[in-house]
């Protein structure tokens, strides 16, 4: 426990809040030690709106402005993980495949998707996109509108994404 009350316990770490590398509230870790449960146990957790902050995405994976709502990442021998990602105007992810493949579910907005060799194609909310393992692909906002998804996938071993490149300007303009 730290001098502002988190537990950084990662034995006793919420799995949402480990997942992304930050503590959780100290009454939280002393009642699972009361339980006796740690994160292994399979004890029901709900974790309530605001225990898990946003986190901007990282640069090296997106472009423009992007945020990431974690919503779960399963402990052993689960695999499932998801967030809740957020893309103003004009932001996107890089190129990336998925192992296991990918399940977007559009919460909000209209955004562009694009599996390379493919035209680009509109998303808005209500779609449900499946991508297929190792199919390479980008999605988004489109330039003038916000777009969130809740983004679905499951690790093979420690891995979910494998991060290419950066989609060029002239490619996300470019009309399908």
């Amino acid at each position: 426990m730290d001098g502002r009350g988190v537990c950084h316990d990662l034995y006793f770490s919420h799995p949402i809040a480990y997942a992304v590398g930050v503590g959780v509230p100290a009454k939280h870790c002393a009642r699972a030690r009361r339980l006796g449960r740690n994160r292994m146990e399979g004890a029901m957790k709900i974790t309530r709106c605001g225990e898990v902050p946003s986190v901007r995405a990282p640069a090296d994976a997106f472009t423009g402005v992007v945020w990431q709502n974690p919503i779960v990442t399963a402990h052993a021998p689960g695999r499932v993980g998801s967030a809740l990602v957020t893309f103003l105007p004009g932001a996107r992810t890089f190129w990336h495949h998925h192992p296991l493949g990918q399940t977007l579910y559009i919460t909000q907005g209209t955004g562009w998707f694009q599996t390379e060799g493919e035209p680009r194609i509109e998303i808005n909310a209500g779609d449900v996109i499946w991508i297929p393992p190792h199919e390479k692909h980008w999605h988004g906002a489109t330039d003038s509108t916000t777009m969130s998804h809740v983004a679905m996938h499951e690790r093979d071993g420690a891995r979910h994404v494998t991060w290419l490149d950066p989609v060029s300007e002239a490619d996300y303009l470019a009309l399908g």
